[in-house]
Order: structure tokens, then C-alpha cells, then sequence
């Protein structure tokens, strides 16, 4: 009999080995997405990456990647995701989706950016940064460590692609043979996409030009992550399971536009372990969502190169401690300190990485 693991109590989920408790739950991180401002390469250039055991020389940092050199925007910098050859000059979009009864409901969309859908008003909300809570990224990593992940599969349905992920996890003892048939079923349970209406703009607040839909639909080449998130009480525990597609494919009825999917994730649960399923499913968006992220993911070799990779993700992060923030003007500090962290995250020199057979390197201004 598999043990139930919870989520809450005593439980040392703390972040690297640390035997102290969780934060409080409303602790946040902010999350680092924005595209750094004044990168320059030579005008032409182009870069080329491609997967290799190769480590790279000196303390592991986040490494930055352009596939392909084009000026920034000055306004809605966004997060341009660039791995490697097959994908080309590649987008990241993503998609959350939460189980709400018989459906799988589409509640939050990435492109660098997020968007939340409001129930109450029928409309997609304005495009902000995503902010996290501590805690969903701790029981998101513990989870992931545990969970099935499968690199370069070939398959062109989602269906098929969760039998193999279910099965994966019948094989490491994740999920009982009980749970085998019940849990695919609850996988390819209808999904319900909220149409791609843009939010109404107001004047004077840059963020509000930004529009993930049509953002997505304006560049030549995007690639798509699907999340997938929800409470199904018949499993004893939390599982998780991560698939990365060996060709990108458009998937009929998936996605509420034709983008094709690179990457495939779902985390579900029973609701008494205490896993937020939605925040959880909020960070696992927001990680594909990232540029660097989602590169390490589609250069990984292996499970650990992807956990390697989400705590990179949590080094370049910055914690908000439980304090009331009385006026706006409080957070302008973190802005140049979040700059500084995402110059920080650059790796100049990457052996995956490279322009003409030499290695990238930047400058800022």
C-alpha cells in the first residue's frame, strides 16, 4: 500500500534540503519573465543549439538564448523562446487548464505574460506578470521529483500521449493498477476554450497593449505547452507527469488555436493532501512560459536536467515577504534588483549555444 503524502504539517518540502517549515502560503515570488532590454548582437547573425552532455565551465547559471537576431520591442518586451534547430525562431505559448467537473476548462494563458479568465465577467483578464506563491513552487518541485517524464516521444494525439505518461506511472509505483483506467479517462475528458477575445484597453497603462491571443497569432513560429491541473479523489497522493514531444504537432480540439504542442504536463490529486492544484498548475505554466526555462526543458537529457532547471528558475526569483505593501511606490526598488538578477542570469558562454562555432556573448545597456 502506497503511503498518502500531504502537503501540510511538519513535512520537510522546504526549498533546497532546508529542514525549516514552509512560508506562510500567501508569501510570493515574482516571477522573472521580462526579455532584457537592450540586448545587442551583430546585425544577421543567428544563433544554433542543439542537445549535448556538455558541461559548461564555472558556477551553473541561467543561460539567456536568441534562435534568431531581431531587434526587442520598446514596449510588452516579451519572453522569445528559442531552442534549437528544429524549433527555429519559436514563440512559447501556453495554455492552463483545471478540471472543473466533466471538463477540462481552459483558465490561463501565457505568452511571456499572463492572462486569467474571469467567470464572473465572461472576459479575459489584462496581461500582467505572473506572481507565484513560495509554496506552490516547493510542493511543485517535491512532486516533480517523484514524477514520470518522458523525452521525444513520437506521438500526434493527446490521447495517445497520456496513455504513455499513465503507464509511466503505473511503472515507477505512482499510481495503483487500480487507478490506471480511471485516471487516462479523467486525461482525455473534453477540454473547453474560452474564445480568444482580446480584454477592453484603457489608456495610459502599457501592459494593457498587450494581448497574449494576439501576440500568438502575429509571429511566424510558436510552439505550445499544455498544462493540465485539478483535484481527482480517487488517487492517494499528488502525481505528476511531464512529456516533451520529439516533433511538435497541432492537436485537433486541444488548444483554442492551432498552435503546435511541444511540450505536455498535468498534476493531479486528491484534495486532502494540501496541493493548491490551480497554483501549482500556475507555476508549472508560468516555468514553461519562461524563455529559459522552457529551453532547458527542450535541451534536458534527462529528469535531472529538468529539476536542475526549475531551481535555476527559483534562484533567479525574488521573494516578497508577508508584509503589507501600503503604496505602490514601495515595489520600485525591486525593479532595479530584478534587473540586476536577470543580468546575473545570463551564461555568456554555453557550448549548446553557439553563432559561427563560437560561443554567444552579450552586452547590455
Amino acid at each position: 500500500m502506497m503511503e498518502a503524502v500531504s502537503f501540510e504539517g511538519e513535512n520537510d518540502i522546504s526549498y533546497e534540503g532546508s529542514e525549516s517549515p514552509l512560508p506562510p502560503a500567501f508569501t510570493l515570488i515574482l516571477w522573472q519573465s521580462r526579455a532584457v532590454r537592450g540586448l545587442k548582437l551583430e546585425p544577421g547573425l543567428y544563433l544554433v543549439s542543439e542537445r549535448s552532455g556538455a558541461a559548461s565551465s564555472g558556477p551553473r547559471q541561467c543561460a539567456v538564448v536568441f534562435a534568431l537576431c531581431r531587434p526587442l520591442q520598446d514596449t510588452c518586451a516579451r519572453n522569445t523562446n528559442s531552442n534549437a534547430i528544429k524549433r527555429g525562431d519559436a514563440e512559447s505559448y501556453v495554455e492552463l487548464n483545471e478540471l472543473r467537473g466533466e471538463v477540462w476548462q481552459e483558465v490561463g494563458r501565457w505568452v511571456g505574460y499572463e492572462e486569467n479568465f474571469s467567470p464572473a465577467s465572461g472576459q479575459w483578464g489584462q496581461s500582467h506578470i505572473s506572481y507565484l506563491t513560495f509554496k506552490s513552487l516547493i510542493q511543485l518541485r517535491k512532486v516533480m521529483s517523484t514524477g514520470a517524464v518522458l523525452l521525444d516521444i513520437d506521438d500526434s494525439s493527446l490521447s495517445s500521449i497520456a496513455q504513455k505518461m499513465v503507464e509511466e506511472l503505473l511503472l515507477k509505483k505512482e499510481i495503483r493498477s487500480s487507478d490506471r483506467d480511471a485516471l487516462l479517462a479523467i486525461l482525455q475528458r473534453r477540454r473547453s476554450q474560452f474564445d480568444s477575445n482580446s480584454p477592453p484597453s484603457s489608456a495610459g497603462i502599457e501592459m494593457q497593449t498587450f494581448s497574449v491571443a494576439k501576440q500568438r497569432d502575429m509571429v511566424d513560429r510558436v510552439e505550445a505547452s499544455v498544462v493540465l491541473s485539478g483535484v481527482v479523489e480517487s488517487l492517494q497522493k499528488p502525481v505528476v507527469a511531464f512529456a516533451r514531444l520529439r516533433d511538435s504537432v497541432v492537436m485537433d480540439g486541444v488548444l483554442e488555436a492551432p498552435v503546435p504542442v511541444r511540450f505536455v504536463f498535468f498534476l493531479v490529486g486528491p484534495s486532502n493532501s494540501g496541493m493548491d492544484y490551480y497554483e501549482s498548475g500556475r507555476a508549472m505554466a508560468s516555468l514553461m512560459a519562461d524563455w529559459v526555462f522552457s529551453l532547458e526543458a527542450y535541451l534536458a537529457a534527462d529528469e535531472k536536467d529538468l529539476y536542475t532547471a526549475m531551481a535555476d528558475f527559483m534562484d533567479c526569483s525574488i521573494v516578497i515577504p508577508p508584509t503589507e505593501i501600503q503604496d505602490d511606490n514601495m515595489l520600485k526598488p525591486i525593479i532595479n534588483f530584478q534587473k540586476k538578477m536577470l543580468r546575473d542570469r545570463v551564461r555568456p558562454y554555453d557550448t549548446r549555444i553557439m553563432i559561427g562555432g563560437k560561443g554567444l556573448v552579450f552586452s547590455f545597456t
